[in-house]
């Protein structure tokens, strides 16, 4: 049964049916890019006011990471990821394999790079030795938490093939993404608590460090 559309309207780029779920992740991946975009633009106008930092520079990197990461994802859905199994032949499945298991790796160093961008700004904003000191121990943390997401992401379900993920049984995958996604949240709420740890102490109206403390705890979300 098929369904008219009205007058200006045309069929959707990747319709989501029973036997196809790609178009979640092109919704998934365009929300989460423009997301990073609008934050790179922010960071950009920053920088025309106050001037360029190392921070700018990790952040700028890591946007460029996750614009090359969204748009694999976008060709892994058009080549047909998001396919129930049986529907596509096993040329086309190790090729998507390929294309999202790079896309995982940039999504890990991308993810990272913010924290580490935001763990640069937090050792800007106080010149309080111990602060500082928190801040490059939380720092070297965090660098080391990314490599260890990237050997585990890399590692795959295959030594020979690790790319492949679909027709190879990895039944440790799952638990691999819960664990550098656990390392990230661990990352953002250290990250917070020195936050927090520089905002109580300033003598500036509880409006403005509840708009500032809000800012920096909306990316554990």
């Amino acid at each position: 049964m098929s369904t008219t559309l009205p007058a200006g309207y045309s069929q959707a780029l990747h319709p989501i049916t029973s036997t196809d779920h790609g178009g979640y992740a092109s919704i998934a991946s365009g929300c989460a890019l423009v997301f990073v975009l609008i934050f790179a633009a922010i960071r950009l106008w920053n920088c025309g006011r106050i001037g360029h930092n190392l921070d700018d520079s990790v952040l700028f990197a890591g946007t460029s990471f996750q614009v090359i990461q969204s748009i694999l994802i976008l060709i892994a859905v058009d080549q047909g990821f998001g396919h129930a199994q049986g529907i596509l032949d096993q040329h086309a499945v190790s090729r998507i394999d390929k294309v999202v298991y790079a896309s995982d790796i940039l999504y890990v160093v991308a993810l990272y790079s913010s924290k580490v961008s935001i763990l640069c700004l937090e050792m800007r904003l106080s010149v309080e030795r111990i602060h500082v000191l928190l801040a490059k121990g939380s720092l070297l943390v965090t660098a080391a938490a990314m490599v260890a997401s990237i050997v585990m992401v890399a590692a795959g379900c295959d030594a020979r093939r690790p790319w492949t993920q679909v027709e190879s049984e990895c039944t440790g995958l799952y638990d691999r993404w819960i664990v550098i996604e656990s390392l990230g949240l661990l990352a953002e709420i250290f990250s917070l608590v020195l936050i927090v740890r520089i905002y109580v102490p300033l003598q500036i109206h509880w409006r403005a460090k509840v708009r500032g403390l809000s800012t920096f705890g909306l990316r554990i979300m």
